[in-house]
């Protein structure tokens, strides 16, 4: 009896994808979702960034003193006195234009940077002599993570409810490189922007100069949110460095973050008012300094951006191999 081989006539099938796990109500509701979070991210940026279109003049710095008031939040605050020219006539102010800082790194660079060349500029927001202040606010460039993340989801699920019915391979392909871009953009500007500033300075901080210093104030900062409570321990302390006396507030390398009561309370009992410990100050910028070489918990936080860099480069690759042409074996 002779073998029979039953072979099947049916072709194989491409296998769809797209939006297929929701109907279209939904998928629209969703894109709608998206667009809110992201004009809600643009509603936030949109007045953040005005101060770039004030109106400039140069100016002369003549004084520029920081004060730092424990019973206040921000604590530190300046003092500042600049003259300008405008409209052909000579001007002083004192107004400068921010109320203060959580830490005393920005203001402590601003008086370094006056000192050594008081040559700068002021602006007037609404382009007179009485508004001209010294400093304008920086744009909040984390509104752009909040609009670029909403309308990338809307756009992602605006094109997978158009491709329900194309082959996975072709929705791959252009579902791909928006989120490489949505990813991997964003992970890349927090990467440099926040995680390598962080370890640079940690490992960088081991080879400033030990200091001597005195505990002057220490509080409990609170920040009450919507759903939950943030804390912060906020030590500043006074060291001897370049033949003056400063005064600083920063703990470790990198920005501060808020912490939980545990951690903050803890720092608190370490650096007591009156405590005579040591800092270490930059070798040749003594406005910088930390009490503590060692970043922290702070070290974990910095991870936030890998992730996010790590889906981008990924299906930047899986983007780039899918429209790669491949290489046919003809038979």
């Amino acid at each position: 009896m002779s073998e029979r081989r039953f072979v099947s006539s049916r072709k194989k099938i491409p296998k769809r994808g797209g939006v297929r796990v929701a109907g279209k109500p939904t998928v629209y509701a969703g894109i709608l979702f998206c667009l809110i979070f992201a004009g809600a991210g643009l509603s936030g940026f949109l007045p953040s960034i005005a101060p770039w279109f004030w109106k400039s003049t140069p100016c002369e710095v003549l004084e520029f003193e920081i004060h730092d008031n424990p019973d206040e939040d921000p604590p530190f605050s300046a003092e500042a006195r600049y003259r300008f020219d405008w409209n052909g006539k000579p001007h002083e102010s004192g107004h400068v234009g921010i109320r203060g800082w959580k830490d005393a790194r920005v203001p402590l660079e601003l008086a370094r940077k006056f000192s050594e060349n008081p040559k700068t500029v002021c602006y007037l927001p609404d382009g007179s002599s009485e508004s001209a202040v010294l400093l304008r606010p920086a744009p909040k460039w984390g509104s752009l993570f909040i609009i670029g993340f909403g309308a990338s989801m809307a756009w992602l699920l605006f094109q997978g409810d158009r491709t329900r019915d194309l082959p996975e391979e072709e929705v791959m392909k252009r579902v791909l490189p928006p989120v490489a871009l949505l990813f991997g953009i964003p992970g890349l500007l927090l990467f440099l922007n926040l995680s390598l500033p962080v370890w640079i300075e940690s490992i960088a901080v081991l080879g400033w100069n030990e200091t001597p210093a005195e505990i002057v104030w220490s509080e409990l900062r609170v920040t009450h949110g919507t759903k939950s409570t943030s804390y912060r321990a906020d030590v500043c302390y006074e060291y001897e460095a370049a033949g003056r006396t400063w005064r600083n507030n920063r703990v470790r390398a990198g920005e501060t973050p808020e912490s939980g009561r545990s951690a903050a309370t803890e720092i608190l009992r370490l650096f007591a008012v009156g405590r005579r410990t040591h800092c270490h100050v930059h070798p040749t910028r003594p406005e910088r300094a930390v009490l503590l070489t060692s970043p922290g918990w702070v070290a974990l936080f910095t991870l936030f951006p890998l992730p996010f860099l790590a889906i981008g480069l990924w299906t930047g690759w899986e983007a780039l191999r899918m429209r790669a042409p491949s290489a046919r074996v003809g038979g």
